[in-house]
């Protein structure tokens, strides 16, 4: 009983290292999305502001 229990428990918990896993990953990719959009919005703010400038 007490190996079946190890057994359930260690299964568990390998199921959450995955979920664990496959978060971190989700978090990567959406920090990068978050950079690529900065980036954009710096892009657009430089010709916003180019283009708007008074002479």
């Amino acid at each position: 009983e007490y190996e079946a229990f190890k057994a359930e428990v260690k299964e568990k918990l390998s199921a959450q290292e995955s979920q664990i896993l496959e978060i971190v990953q989700t978090l990567k990719i959406m920090a990068a999305k978050q950079d690529d959009m900065s980036a954009d919005l710096k892009a657009i703010l430089y010709l916003f502001l180019v283009k708007n400038r008074k002479p």
